[in-house]
């Protein structure tokens, strides 16, 4: 599981819509465990009242973060969250969101790293410091310079239906294409983001083809302001409220701080797998991400059997894969994807092949 990837802060947005494992973890679940990454995937689940929520990752640097986005959602208002973390069309100063971080309660270790990493990035907007969120806006103005206004201007479509229309008839293809093949470049993805680790590729189609259905999905089944990935690629931004990650929503925003002054949360820095293993309480809800696709070896066929003693019966477990999808053994659970399919496709990244699996 070590990686050159995983040696720095790379999230601080996310790249995953959260509404699906919003809608199967159960309401109060006993013990949740879930990759934290920006903090954005595991903030959400806190509306359904967890007992305990579990925040694991190898990284201590993304624990911290994920830290800062709970203690936040604690303390603040709707409007001083959204302000903080950059929901807003017009950005506060530098000085305002450094004394509200003052007035956040964290771990000092968390405090000297994020106040450096703040500092560094000149107390900007965090959901676009991280270095994920930092590729996507460089990715952005080589869009804008290749498809320009023609291929913006598809956002402003009233409806679905006018979207499909505009996509079918006044967007810029052939230019379209050029970016859609340096973004299926693997190498160019693997040399920015991944530093030489980026997960073998197993799925069926080039990577170029993989990218054209993920953003044609996008253009004719999803609004396309409600993606904040879309937006991220073609304006570098979330310019419309929309696309906001759902932590922002006003109503789930309160539940959400109901849930996380109830929930014992707990942050631990290592492999998923070996930490569920050596849990004294068994698991009720796992929400895994792509981790899976960087396992190795017999590990990526069997992580599912080796974790099964520790996970309570009908649990429900959540796995993400891009272009690498693992097929795990599956014995001690039903596969539940096929059930769960609408849900699936109402993501707003389309960027995840994703499997639900249900201890039996």
């Amino acid at each position: 599981m070590k990686s050159k990837y995983f040696n720095t802060l790379n999230y601080t947005l996310g790249d995953e819509d959260t509404s699906l494992e919003l809608s199967l973890c159960p309401q109060n679940s006993k013990n949740v465990f879930s990759i934290a990454g920006s903090g954005g995937r595991i903030l959400p689940l806190f509306a359904k009242e967890p007992v305990c929520i579990n925040c694991v990752d190898i990284l201590k640097e993304q624990l911290y973060i994920t830290e800062l986005r709970i203690e936040t959602v604690k303390a603040l208002t709707h409007e001083e969250f959204c302000n903080f973390w950059g929901y807003s069309v017009t950005d506060i100063t530098p000085t305002e969101r450094q004394e509200i971080f003052n007035r956040i309660t964290i771990s000092s270790e968390a405090r000297l790293f994020l106040w450096a990493f703040f500092q560094q990035n000149k107390w900007s907007k965090i959901i676009y410091m991280g270095k994920f969120e930092k590729m996507l806006i460089q990715l952005s103005k080589i869009n804008n310079l290749i498809t320009g206004k023609k291929g913006q201007k598809i956002f402003f479509s009233k409806s679905l239906e006018e979207q499909k229309f505009y996509y079918l008839n006044f967007f810029p293809h052939l230019r379209w294409k050029i970016v859609l093949l340096l973004l299926g470049n693997s190498a160019v993805l693997n040399s920015i983001l991944y530093k030489g680790d980026f997960p073998k590729k197993n799925i069926k189609g080039s990577t170029y083809k993989n990218f054209a259905r993920i953003f044609l999905n996008i253009f004719e089944t999803i609004s396309i302001r409600g993606s904040f990935f879309a937006q991220m690629a073609f304006w570098g931004n979330i310019k419309f409220k929309e696309g906001y990650l759902i932590e922002a929503d006003p109503e789930l925003f309160q539940q959400i701080k109901q849930g996380a002054n109830k929930t014992t949360v707990k942050y631990i820095q290592g492999n998923i797998f070996e930490v569920i293993k050596n849990s004294h309480e068994n698991a009720t809800f796992l929400s895994l991400s792509d981790v899976p696709s960087f396992l190795k070896g017999k590990t990526e066929e069997t992580y599912l059997q080796e974790i099964s003693p520790k996970i309570e019966q009908g649990s429900l477990i959540v796995v993400r894969g891009n272009l690498r999808v693992t097929k795990p053994f599956s014995d001690d659970y039903f596969i539940l994807s096929d059930q769960y399919d609408e849900l699936i496709k109402k993501e707003t990244t389309q960027l995840w092949n994703i499997h639900i699996y249900k201890k039996n």
